[in-house]
């Protein structure tokens, strides 16, 4: 994984936003205006238009659709 900045092997869409210490693998495509916050997005992962991911680990080859929203919530952890 390398940072989005110094990739080359991606395609994106219309202002990707990826920040925040997020990782993308090689061959990742992301559709328009998605957003990745503290996220990593494995190799060849798509990533649909306007979806987000904040704290999320996505494995090679996932599709990401539409719109979707992902986020790795701690703080309403499971209570016995």
């Amino acid at each position: 994984m390398t940072a989005f900045r110094s990739a080359t092997a991606r395609r994106s869409g219309i202002s990707p936003r990826v920040r925040g210490g997020a990782e993308i693998g090689e061959n990742v495509i992301v559709g328009q205006s998605p957003s990745a916050v503290a996220s990593t997005l494995g190799t060849t992962a798509r990533s649909a238009d306007y979806a987000s991911s904040t704290n999320a680990h996505l494995e090679d080859g996932v599709f990401i659709g539409p719109a979707a929203v992902l986020t790795n919530d701690t703080s309403r952890a499971r209570q016995s």
